[in-house]
């Protein structure tokens, strides 16, 4: 895998300055024919029903502020699918991000310390079939939501600290109908501090062996899934591997 690579279409105006960029995909090769449970060549195809993947971040150990990243491609005609889910999710506690078909949509809920809910969903940016990097950065008190490097949303809120299930990859929590992934997923990973917008445009298009010391500081685990053997998914970290189902 080489997220170095990857297609661009543009169009130049006079002076050379683009002023239509569009990111095709990152260079995920053979995405279409890739297996969860088997090594593949840079993501894991999700299959909407049964697939997911535990993680082993402890809930305890989770910090005040955070960042998550990962690229996703879901399939055409697919329901609503959660990438990532921490804590217990909707009226427990912690997150999860979701992607919303119905209204073209990335969307983030929460649970508030007062035990109620908030979020904020971002319609119209979201294609199916497309892959997008998505990033949620926390620091605290206020959360950013970006697609492909961009900030699209943003909330000035409290995250009640997650206290139940550890993160999960590719579905709800509790494993609730109509919320698997069915698609793709690569490079998920997750930090104990808010990236800047700098580092997300960095981070986007590398492995985890080209990231920078910088971009490396907090960093809790990395999941590249293009590694996965059995029903082991390494940790590039080496902190916390994770089981696939």
């Amino acid at each position: 895998m080489n997220p170095l690579q990857y297609i661009v279409t543009f169009a130049r105006a006079a002076g050379g300055a683009i002023i239509d960029g569009l990111i095709a995909r990152p260079n995920f090769n053979d995405m279409a024919n890739l297996s969860l449970t088997s090594p593949s060549n840079g993501s894991a195809t999700f299959n909407g029903t049964s697939d997911y993947v535990a993680t082993n971040i402890p809930n305890a150990s989770w910090p005040t502020q955070y960042s998550v990243s990962f690229w996703a491609n879901i399939k055409s005609g697919s329901s609503d699918g959660m990438p990532f889910v921490l804590g217990g999710g909707y009226s427990v506690d912690g997150f999860f991000i979701q992607y919303r078909p119905s209204s073209n949509a990335w969307e983030i809920w929460w649970t508030l310390a007062n035990n109620t809910n908030s979020s904020i969903q971002i319609a119209n940016v979201a294609v199916a079939g497309e892959w997008a990097f998505i990033t949620m950065t926390y620091n605290g008190s206020t959360l950013n939501l970006y697609k492909n490097g961009s900030l699209i949303g943003s909330a000035s809120t409290t995250i009640k600290t997650p206290t139940t299930y550890n993160a999960q990859i590719g579905r709800y929590q509790n494993g609730a109908a109509g919320y698997w992934w069915n698609g793709n997923l690569a490079n998920v990973a997750v930090w104990n501090r808010a990236l800047t917008s700098d580092e997300i445009n960095s981070i986007q298009w590398k492995r985890y062996d080209l990231l920078t010391s910088g971009e490396s500081t907090g960093l809790v685990a990395w999941y590249a899934l293009d590694d996965i053997t059995g029903t082991s998914v390494p940790d590039s970290t080496g902190t916390y591997n994770a089981t696939a189902y």
